[in-house]
């Protein structure tokens, strides 16, 4: 009736995105609220990988206690593998990975769930949400003493320079400026 239905509020992630880019954060956390309440006045789950993994992966990252934004994220992952919505399924995988290992939780549970994801991530190919995660779990293996050099990111999971050669070859910033 006055032009708000579902999709809008995947639009007032969107939209608070811009307004984070520019730096206006209390704006920005304003209108991703906002965004949730529409997706949950109207109950559609297609929407809720989407607006979720924008909303607590972006938006609401840097108002947000970092604790509160995992369950939320865990929701996504767990909504997008039911309806197929594997991009943001893995998304929100990769941040609730990052979001694990910065809460201080033990190395062999960060490894366990990082490793679960990278498992998802390859078997709905989505090679650029792998490609941001393998560091972390190499990180997690290097910390644990499971690599000769626990500064460089070379070992069982990934080789460092590999990486950078082929994303430097493919311009690839999303890996470049990890």
């Amino acid at each position: 009736q006055y032009g708000k239905c579902a999709v809008s509020s995947f639009g007032f992630q969107m939209f608070a995105f811009a307004l984070r880019a520019l730096g206006k954060f209390e704006a920005c956390s304003r209108y991703a609220h906002l965004g949730l309440k529409i997706l949950d006045h109207y109950k559609i789950q297609e929407w809720t990988p989407r607006v979720f993994t924008i909303a607590y992966a972006v938006n609401l990252y840097f108002t947000q206690p970092m604790h509160t934004l995992v369950p939320p994220l865990q929701h996504a992952l767990q909504v997008g593998l039911e309806t197929g919505d594997y991009e943001y399924a893995t998304g929100a995988a990769n941040v609730s990975s990052t979001l694990a290992f910065f809460l201080g939780k033990s190395l062999l549970e960060v490894e366990k769930t990082v490793s679960a994801h990278v498992e998802l991530m390859k078997e709905y190919k989505q090679d650029q949400y792998l490609k941001l995660t393998l560091p972390l779990l190499q990180t997690v293996l290097n910390l644990g003493g499971q690599s000769k050099d626990h500064l460089v990111l070379t070992g069982s999971i990934m080789d460092q320079k590999e990486m950078i050669r082929v994303a430097t070859e493919n311009k690839d910033l999303s890996v470049l400026n990890l």
